[in-house]
């Protein structure tokens, strides 16, 4: 009797154990868009978990099949056809799908989502079994289920609730038969217990349906009471809860796609008012693929009232899907470079296409049109909604300096509209605001030199603060900011930018959006509300619209305005010849299975091998040469590089004076190969504040405090600190970061490792 209540018992928790294994395994199956019937899963799931059981409890025979597998695939490769080294990169492949999944950079697959929901099986199978045949601690399935459970329906897979129900009906009886063990095993009197086993039991499955039963018949509405002053509170005091699931408020079948607005990213309570203390919220809105920095422009304005910016009623013109409309004419190919950009919305939805200052193509899967204005502001009516993504093809201008090198020419009498980019409300600004545009741009000419002063002296003299005062309803915004307050974010510097380029004949226009520079990959960019940003654009002959930086927590662009073009370009790329990545993975001509590779067909009756033909053998010289050239390359990186980490070495040993001597010339040649050489017969002081502001980071040392210390290190009795040196090492490390754009990664590497152009000094 006390064996057949053993058995009985072990078969009812196998059964408990399948069933639970398979509720999760189903639903991340779903989560990754599995097309397996239910009874196939059920299939697999009960195969897979009872074979884990098994090796759990029998781990050498286990070892023992793996070491078979291991020789015999050995076997078959060496002496039937050779496959290990295309099952490893397929193995390599299927794991980078899955690690691109996690990342959120990529959908599964369709020829890798049975691999890895068997992978997904096996991994909940092994949890599970561990948890209630080995380690016996049952408690610890609770927060694991419960979590994955919870996750999902926060994802709107609402099939997790009454998996979730399923799951605690399953687990309560598996605790009541867990704890009817842990009884039985403390009593001596065994049989008393296996006289109320049955009871037990029914009681256990009895309570168990009753709380899921109350759970399921429970009244449950979505139309909950809304108070959002009270979300407010909670969501700047408790940012976790702002994350919880919000009801379909951004997907496609529940929520309402609006055009972009500043006031939703908490700069601005209201549309109608700019200014005053901010809510930042760092809900994650989308994922961008990009190769550098991005503006992404949401929404431009034009006409500056005192105390809010509106846009001007442009007409929207409809374009197609897919169709190309380039800014620049193909004999400016070589001011440009052409990059796809990808975006991914989660927790957001718009009508709004968000993209670069020049979007030349819009591909979506979702319609057909969309309409842009004259200022390249780009609506999609079907509006893109959490988990879509668009693609867009941009055009990304070279530098200031390079487009005039090569001769571009925009001119603002060609400029259509231009009385709306110098409209001033002439009754509103203030004469002290006129005064100081006049003092900033006294003594220069051009209109980019105009523009760089106010950016620079915006930048330098105005204290960047998100916790701010509200504006007083009878002050100017601008005036307020440049002469009251003296301190501000974002819509404080562009708008007062803005105004001031006006004010000295300079089209401007005053852009909100995101800003893309939160980098979690190469060239991949994560987007919070927290990354809302408000810039200026303005036009300045001959290169026509450029981006302006007047916010000093952000770093401005390289323009490069000294640049000459050099007269020889053998191995300068021309950022116009090169085609750009396509948004989708396209597969090149590639060899089948059966084609014959082997060249000339052959006798299998055996014989003597053939004599290479002399094409054969002129064929194989020439592999040869052109292995032997590319494993060149990569040796002379790899000894450029230790090279280069020995001569850092070398110096450091030096000790910290000769060190940081060291490190500030490394700086001046840096800045040399970005276009700002030092000038014959300029002090050192000079240098620095003829360039020091065109490199200059927020919260970080600048260009002249370098210089300062420098100075006073060879010419001064100043002692060196370890800070001094972190100092200077990563103002060396951001003009790096500067070179590595500018020249782009193979140039960039190539001539620190390989040429050795700028580290010998």
């Amino acid at each position: 009797m006390d064996d057949q209540m053993e058995r009985s018992q072990k078969i009812i928790i196998s059964i408990l154990y399948v069933l639970v294994v398979f509720g999760l395994s189903h639903l991340l199956g779903i989560g990754i868009n599995s097309n397996i019937n239910i009874p196939m899963q059920f299939l697999i799931v009960v195969l897979v978990s009872l074979l884990v059981k098994f090796f759990i409890y029998n781990p050498f025979i286990l070892y023992i099949l793996l070491s078979l597998s291991l020789i015999l695939s050995v076997m078959v490769h060496r002496f039937i056809r050779p496959f290990i080294f295309d099952f490893l990169d397929r193995i390599i492949v299927l794991f980078k799908n899955i690690y691109n999944n996690f990342q959120g950079i990529e959908n599964i697959q369709s020829e890798n989502i049975l691999f890895y929901w068997i992978i997904i099986v096996t991994v909940i199978s092994l949890f599970t079994a561990l948890s209630l045949f080995k380690r016996r601690f049952i408690y610890l399935l609770l927060p694991v289920y419960l979590s994955f459970y919870v996750i999902y329906w926060y994802n709107y897979y609402d099939i997790s609730l009454g998996l979730l129900a399923s799951f605690l009906f399953f687990f309560i009886i598996l605790l009541g038969l867990y704890n009817y063990n842990k009884e039985k095993d403390s009593n001596s009197d065994g049989q008393s217990f296996l006289d109320i086993y049955p009871i037990w039991l029914r009681t256990t499955i009895a309570y168990s349906f009753i709380i899921l039963a109350l759970a399921i018949v429970l009244p449950k509405s979505y139309n909950y009471i809304r108070w959002d002053y009270l979300s407010r509170k909670v969501y700047s005091t408790f940012p976790i809860v702002e994350e919880l699931r919000s009801y379909n408020e951004y997907t496609r079948s529940g929520g309402n796609a609006l055009s972009f607005d500043f006031s939703i990213t908490g700069f601005q309570n209201t549309t109608s008012r700019l200014g005053g203390p901010v809510e930042l919220s760092q809900r994650k809105i989308m994922t961008i693929r990009a190769k550098e920095k991005t503006y992404l422009r949401g929404k431009v304005n034009h006409i500056y009232s005192g105390y809010s910016w509106e846009p001007y009623n442009f007409p929207f013109l409809q374009r197609r899907v897919g169709s190309t409309y380039n800014f620049y004419s193909f004999n400016e190919r070589d001011m440009y470079n052409e990059e796809y950009i990808s975006i991914l919305n989660h927790r957001f939805s718009s009508t709004t296409i968000f993209t670069t200052l020049w979007p030349t193509e819009v591909i979506t899967e979702k319609g057909n049109t969309y309409l842009m204005s004259g200022d390249r502001e780009i609506v999609f009516g079907e509006g893109i909604y959490e988990g879509e993504n668009y693609f867009v093809r941009v055009q990304r201008p070279e530098p200031y300096g390079i487009q005039v090198a090569r001769g571009v020419l925009n001119y603002k009498e060609d400029l259509e509209n231009i009385n709306v980019y110098l409209s001033i409300p002439n009754n509103i600004i203030t004469q002290r605001t006129r005064s100081l545009s006049r003092f900033i741009t006294d003594g220069l000419d051009t209109d980019f030199q105009k523009a760089s002063a106010i950016e620079s002296y915006l930048r330098r003299n105005y204290e960047y603060k998100l916790d701010v005062e509200q504006v007083p309803e009878d002050k100017d915004f601008v005036d307020f900011f440049l002469f009251d307050s003296r301190e501000g974010y974002c819509t404080y510097y562009a708008s007062a930018m803005a105004i001031l380029l006006r004010l000295e004949g300079i089209p401007s226009r005053y852009v909100e959006g995101y800003l893309a520079y939160d980098r979690i990959d190469s060239d991949l960019y994560e987007v919070r509300q927290e990354h809302a940003h408000a810039w200026v654009e303005a036009f300045i002959e001959p290169v026509g619209w450029m981006t302006f930086e007047p916010t000093p927590a952000y770093s401005t662009e390289l323009r490069l305005e000294n640049y000459i073009e050099p007269e020889d370009d053998d191995d300068i790329v021309t950022p116009g010849s090169e085609t750009p990545t396509s948004p989708t993975d396209v597969d090149g001509p590639g060899i089948d299975a059966d084609d014959d590779i082997r060249g000339p067909s052959r006798d299998p009756g055996g014989g003597d091998e053939p004599t290479p033909t002399p094409d054969e053998t002129n064929n194989y010289l020439v592999f040869l040469v052109i292995v032997a050239g590319l494993l060149i390359v990569p040796f002379r990186f790899i000894y450029g590089f230790i090279l280069y980490s020995k001569e850092i070495k070398k110096h450091k040993h030096k000790g910290d004076y000769r060190y940081l001597i060291y490190i500030y010339k490394q700086i001046i040649t840096l800045n040399e190969l970005l276009g700002y050489p030092q000038l014959p017969g300029e002090t050192h002081f000079d240098y620095s504040k003829r360039i020091g502001y065109k490199f200059y980071d927020y919260n970080e040392a600048g260009f002249n405090e370098i210089t300062n210390t420098f100075v006073e290190t060879k010419y001064g009795d100043k002692e060196i600190s370890k800070d001094h040196i972190m100092q200077f090492e990563k103002y060396r490390e951001t003009l790096e970061s500067k070179l590595r754009i500018h020249w782009g990664l193979r140039i960039y590497y190539y001539r620190k490792y390989v040429s050795k152009r700028y580290w010998k000094i």
